[in-house]
């Protein structure tokens, strides 16, 4: 879904209007509509997967150390490429030195970051939540952030860019996990999903636009939720298919941080924004071109995992990890005697 939007950004598919190509126009603004619910869904399955697990800091270490990777590996290619005079991209090796403390590199990161810290207390208070006052508190966040997002507190809620977002989108998922819903068939709620799918289609065409692509967009909102209700009662009984699942899902987060590596991205933007300025491409372009993304990402990250098995990698930053967390636990105690 991520790479698609994304694609469809490089092309201009769903912002431009081509006098006899219109429908290319509509069609990216499908696309993009179907593939918008991306982040929403990453943030859901986050909330759904460790509102029950414990809380560990190597889960936030090893994530660290594999955007660290990419932030300075791709840098070092760019300039490598450009000192040759392959590419013309710029690259500032500086930046993204300076950048790694936070992994400020990637917004997502920056919110997932601030979100994986309140974590404990944050499950801590949602499982000692009565079940009617939890529900009330969704209706509140889901309903409200929407609708205050705008204006002056635009800045604050940044269209879901954030990780006030992240949180909210959190809670939900905790819910799913906590009370999972079982009123409605999944047929139902697949047709509930298309139909929000073309619910920015249809306002466009009767010429309402505004911010139809914001996370937060109530109907964004709630497509991310049905979909991911559909998706927790998926029964994967095919063994060839669950293999692929598990073959797959460790590099997803990695295709997420190679196509949104600010080199990688001013490569696409200078190469293939150029090449289809003018929108003359078939329909399918965004869709094919997003997955052949998403795979080529992948095959890259198999290399990383090989290299980070090899060189123990992960075993190395569990082991900083533990011990950084045993330092922390060691000041607590003194930290609050001394507070006290």
């Amino acid at each position: 879904m991520i790479c698609v939007i994304h694609m469809n950004s490089f092309t201009f598919a769903h912002t431009k209007v081509v006098p006899g190509k219109e429908y290319v126009y509509y069609l990216g603004i499908w696309t993009e509509s179907v593939g918008i619910i991306g982040v929403n869904l990453y943030a859901l399955i986050t909330g759904y997967v460790c509102v029950l697990s414990k809380w560990r800091y190597t889960r936030y270490f090893r994530l660290w150390v594999l955007v660290s990777f990419y932030t300075v590996a791709l840098a070092g290619v760019g300039y490598v490429l450009t000192y040759a005079g392959i590419t013309d991209a710029p690259v500032y090796l500086l930046y993204y030195c300076k950048m790694l403390l936070f992994g400020s590199t990637y917004w997502y990161f920056v919110a997932y970051t601030g979100l994986f810290f309140i974590t404990p207390c944050l499950n801590s208070a949602l499982k000692a939540l009565p079940k009617e006052r939890y529900f009330l508190m969704l209706m509140v966040l889901i309903l409200l952030l929407p609708v205050v997002n705008r204006g002056a507190c635009g800045a604050l809620f940044s269209m879901g860019y954030n990780m006030i977002w992240l949180t909210v989108m959190y809670v939900v998922g905790a819910y799913i996990k906590l009370y999972p819903p079982v009123r409605y068939r999944s047929s139902t709620l697949l047709v509930c999903a298309l139909l929000c799918s073309f619910v920015p289609l249809g306002l466009t065409s009767v010429g309402i636009s505004g911010e139809l692509f914001s996370y937060s967009m109530l109907n964004n909102v709630l497509y991310s939720i049905v979909l991911f209700i559909v998706f927790t009662r998926l029964n994967v009984a095919s063994p060839k298919l669950r293999r692929m699942i598990t073959l797959l899902a460790p590099a997803a987060f990695s295709v997420y941080l190679i196509q949104c590596h600010p080199w990688v991205w001013n490569v696409f933007v200078s190469k293939i924004s150029i090449c289809f300025q003018s929108l003359d491409c078939p329909w399918w372009f965004s869709l094919v071109f997003g997955m052949l993304l998403y795979f080529a990402a992948t095959v890259i990250d198999f290399g990383r995992i090989a290299l980070f098995r090899i060189c123990r990698v992960n075993i190395v930053a569990d082991y900083i990890a533990a011990r950084i967390e045993t330092a922390v636990k060691a000041v607590l105690p003194k930290l609050k005697r001394l507070l006290e």
